[in-house]
């Protein structure tokens, strides 16, 4: 026995020799850099090490890097800055002798037309106040960006996206985490180029738009869909969760495989283009438009079970409701339909649920 901890100890006391495991107080260690940049050039961004990096847009033709290594023995993370013809790379990296608490905070002010190529292990992004492109990932933190005015390609693993008074197109994809997009933001290209929009990904969160303006494709594996007073062309959907969209003036495509459906529409005085396609696979359908809205309403209750059929279109528009029974894939189905045109007609509104209510109302 003995022998067994003379041998411990002996092995605890060469480790410490070696460097390979740090003991000691918290401590801190900053850097502090500047180097010319133009505006057209690229931020690359490869830390290995992970860590959390704030970016701010500046009327400079600078680039201020500002790296504070936290925790046990800071040496145990290398940091490195390269200039090239095509910008600026900051990289990082922890020493693979070293077994230490630690972590890097990277702030960046830089010309706002720059464009930004981030990869991180492992942390936090936020940038503001830029126009120039924006390509990342990180494997584990939230990705903030606020005043952005951009094309973006960002991705992470496990964290939230969070999009605050921005311009953007492209796309941002998140694995485990929300998607909120706040304040007044727009993709480019609304209320001009048709091609222009902005994905919106998350395997398992909840998506939340507000005042958003633009073409959005939001989808959620299976979480909640949230939109408040958006404008011009919604997409969305979601496997298991509700979509509820208040106050929309768009054209809305929502569906969801389980969930309900809440919409309401604003009367914005001119409805050439707008389009109401909703379907849920169990759930039921409540939408609410404008009294005098143009439309024509084709509305489908598809009843899988006609054994126990307690389903409804309840409308406060005159509709043609009809029952019927079909054969649908082999299953006897029993139908519930209801159509009707008001006005030019020129919307179209298309409802559709399966085990679920139908409900129309004007406001």
């Amino acid at each position: 026995m003995f022998e067994k901890k003379r041998f411990v100890t002996m092995a605890l006391a060469g480790l410490l020799l070696s460097g390979m495991i740090v003991f000691g107080e918290d401590s801190k260690k900053t850097t502090v850099e500047t180097y010319p940049l133009a505006s057209d050039k690229t931020l690359t961004l490869d830390l290995q090490s992970g860590g959390n990096v704030t970016i701010t847009g500046w009327d400079k033709d600078e680039i201020l890097i500002t790296m504070t290594k936290n925790g046990f023995n800071t040496d145990s993370i290398i940091t490195e800055t390269r200039q090239s013809a095509g910008g600026i790379s900051v990289h990082s990296r922890k020493s693979q002798n070293i077994i230490s608490n630690n972590s890097l905070d990277v702030t960046i002010s830089l010309p706002k037309t720059c464009a930004h190529d981030f990869s991180l292990s492992g942390g936090n992004v936020s940038i503001t106040g830029v126009s120039g492109s924006i390509a990342g990932k990180t494997m584990g933190g939230s990705i903030y960006l606020t005043d952005v005015r951009s094309n973006i390609e960002v991705t992470t693993m496990g964290g939230s996206l969070v999009f605050e008074n921005c311009e953007l197109e492209g796309s941002g994809k998140t694995m485990g985490g929300g998607i909120r997009l706040n304040g007044n933001s727009e993709i480019y290209g609304s209320g001009g180029a048709a091609d222009k929009s902005l994905a919106l990904q998350t395997m398992g969160g909840n998506i939340t738009l507000q005042n958003a303006r633009g073409k959005i494709n939001a989808t959620t594996m299976g979480g909640n869909i949230k939109v408040t007073k958006a404008r011009d062309d919604l997409r969305l959907s979601t496997m298991g969760g509700n979509i509820a969209v208040t106050d929309a003036d768009a054209s809305l495509v929502a569906t969801t495989m389980g969930g309900n459906i809440n919409a309401s529409f604003l009367d914005n005085g001119t409805e050439t283009g707008r389009a109401i396609d909703l379907s849920t696979q169990g759930g039921s359908i409540k939408l609410a438009v404008p009294n005098n809205l143009p439309m024509t309403v084709d509305a489908t209750i598809e009843v899988r079970n006609t054994l126990f059929d307690f389903y409804r279109i309840k409308s406060g528009f005159p509709l043609t409701l009809l029952k019927s029974v079909e054969t649908r894939n082999g299953v006897l189905v029993k139908l519930h339909t209801g159509t009707g045109s008001f006005g030019s007609g020129n919307v179209t509104v298309k409802l559709q649920t399966v085990n679920g209510n139908i409900d129309i109302s004007g406001r």
